[in-house]
This record gives C-alpha cells, structure tokens and sequence, in this order.
C-alpha cells in the first residue's frame, strides 16, 4: 500500500524543470504523516496540509494545485512527477533516515 511506503521525512536530492535538472529544490523536504497531514518547506504557508494517495496519483489541498504521480516509490526512494503552476516538474527524494 502507498500510503504506509509514504510515511515519514523525505529529503529532494535533485529535480528536473521542463525535463532540465534544477537546482532549486535542493534543500526541500517533505513529511508525511499517519494522520494524512503532510508538511514541506516548499509550501508558501508554511502549514500543514491535507495529502491523499488514489491509485498512483498523490493529491496536496495547497492554494496552488499539487497533483503529481508516485512514479517509483521503494525503501529508500521515492519518484514524483508531474506539472505543477506551467511547468513540469520531477522530483527525486532519499528518506531521511
């Protein structure tokens, strides 16, 4: 199930724009907890969120839409892909162990 593989703190070691790696999200993070809140420094409010899992599709109650597909997920790493404002965007995570 995605969503127990999901849980905890992932840090964003690289990411792609428009299929160009980034550098900006280098120091970004994600935490997904039990209760389907989840908390990023990439949120502009600095809140805690509201995360939902359907089929492959992860889904974040943000102002700005964030729906992105959990392309690759396993122990260690965790793949999402997706367009978000006009971009598209592709974001690689390690777990924070």
């Amino acid at each position: 199930m995605l969503k127990k593989s999901i849980l905890g703190k992932w840090n964003v070691y690289a990411s792609e724009m428009n299929n160009r790696p980034n550098g900006f999200m280098k120091d970004a993070y994600f935490e997904f907890r039990d209760d389907n809140s989840v908390f990023s420094n990439l949120f502009d409010d600095k809140n805690v969120h509201i995360y939902k899992i359907n089929r492959d599709r992860l889904g974040i109650d943000t102002k700005e839409k964030f729906e992105m597909k959990i392309s690759a997920i396993n122990p260690d790493t965790l793949i999402l892909e997706g367009k978000l404002k006009v971009f598209n965007m592709k974001f690689f995570l390690s777990r924070n162990k």
